[in-house]
């Protein structure tokens, strides 16, 4: 989830294939991208990218600018929306299912967990923090390095360069 305004959370709803606009100050949930397959929002549709497939999202994050980043797990790609335009493109192809999404300290680069590893988004590409391999790939995280990684669920930067990162299957 992420916040879009104040008063306004974006959700992933994986189960109905879509996200959805949560304003908390009505209490009303909408569809912000594509109609929601469940029975009971069939007939509705989102306002923004209709024609997009939400092939089960399970992260998303806005930017605080003009962008909403949605990462669809099955397609292996992290749709980026422009909320002035509600053009989407592709900001990124993944060979592992990309899931959740955000920044560290440094708000230029976009964070991404995979269902094998931890990375940063740079120029449509991850660059590996860690991964699958074991290896660290531009940037080191002390013995986390050698740790092989499996669904991470969420990350926080606690300091300049210093990742903490919850590893489901792991337990750690």
């Amino acid at each position: 989830m992420t916040a879009l305004s104040p008063n306004q959370v974006l959700i992933t709803n994986g189960g109905d294939q879509c996200v959805e606009e949560y304003n908390l100050d009505t209490g009303e949930m909408s569809p912000f991208t594509a109609a929601c397959d469940g029975a009971a929002r069939s007939s509705q549709t989102g306002h923004r990218i209709n024609d997009v497939s939400m092939d089960d999202p399970i992260g998303v994050f806005y930017d605080g600018g003009q962008k909403v980043n949605i990462s669809l797990y099955y397609a292996r790609v992290v749709l980026s929306i422009d909320t002035t335009t509600d053009q989407s493109s592709v900001l990124l192809t993944t060979s592992s299912p990309p899931r959740h999404l955000g920044y560290g300290l440094n708000s230029d680069i976009i964070h991404i967990t995979l269902k094998n590893g931890f990375g940063a988004i740079k120029d449509r590409s991850v660059e590996y923090i860690t991964g699958t391999d074991g290896q660290s790939l531009g940037k080191t995280m002390g013995d986390i390095t050698t740790t092989l990684m499996d669904r991470p669920l969420g990350f926080v930067e606690v300091e300049n360069g210093t990742w903490t990162v919850a590893d489901r299957s792991n337990d750690r």
